[in-house]
């Protein structure tokens, strides 16, 4: 388990790992290899999506997902998701950050302390849902140090 205050923090705001395929889930890990960050990211979505992975099908769930972002290093996540071109994730975000049950400016602070530190080496950003009712985005970031966290938010 990570051992990373703002993944934690990050975990506290946005609840723990779930597959409940709905509201958001923060997952921590560890993952050596930056390379294997999307083969790991998915492996995550499929998680969180649980039993409707199976129940609407793989193609459902698939048809959606879409890397939309790519960062290397720092930077300022949440400018570079209001700038995105892809309305979904844009969309995701305002609701993730306004209307969890807790203070936007928190939500805020959560995501840009885990996303956005020095140690950071890669983030990637996609599009998740089933094509149909349901629609939203994943994070994913990893640390130097290998310390990996995704966030995942499903709405319909």
């Amino acid at each position: 388990m990570p051992e990373i205050e703002a993944f934690r923090v990050l975990q506290e705001q946005f609840g723990g790992p779930s597959q409940s395929a709905w509201g958001s889930a923060v997952f921590l890990g560890q993952l050596y290899d930056p390379s294997d960050l999307d083969r790991y990211a998915l492996a995550t979505y499929r998680s969180f999506i649980g039993e409707l992975w199976d129940r609407f099908g793989e193609d459902a769930w698939m048809c959606r997902w879409r890397r939309v972002h790519v960062r290397r290093g720092a930077g300022d996540l949440l400018h570079e998701i209001e700038t995105s071109k892809s309305r979904t994730v844009k969309s995701a975000t305002d609701l993730l950050l306004n209307n969890n049950g807790s203070s936007g400016n928190q939500a805020r602070a959560a995501i840009c302390a885990a996303f956005d530190d020095a140690d950071t080496d890669v983030v990637h950003v996609y599009e998740i849902g089933d094509g149909a009712a349901y629609s939203g985005l994943l994070i994913a970031a990893r640390r130097s140090t290998g310390e990996t966290a995704i966030l995942a938010f499903v709405m319909d």
